[in-house]
């Protein structure tokens, strides 16, 4: 969902790989249920991973 709605606003994840995409987003929201990562953080994670398309 999170990628369609990126799409959709016209933005897209970054990686070098589509792999380490996958693990990034896993790790990430793993953090946020483990309650290791807040709403800073999650916005802080986007802000290095978004770019207009």
């Amino acid at each position: 969902m999170m990628n369609i709605l990126l799409l959709r606003s016209g933005y897209h994840l970054t990686a070098d790989s589509q792999e380490e995409l996958n693990n990034d987003v896993e790790k990430m929201i793993l953090d946020v249920v483990e309650h290791r990562l807040d709403f800073d953080g999650v916005a802080e994670w986007f802000k290095h991973r978004i770019q207009r398309r």
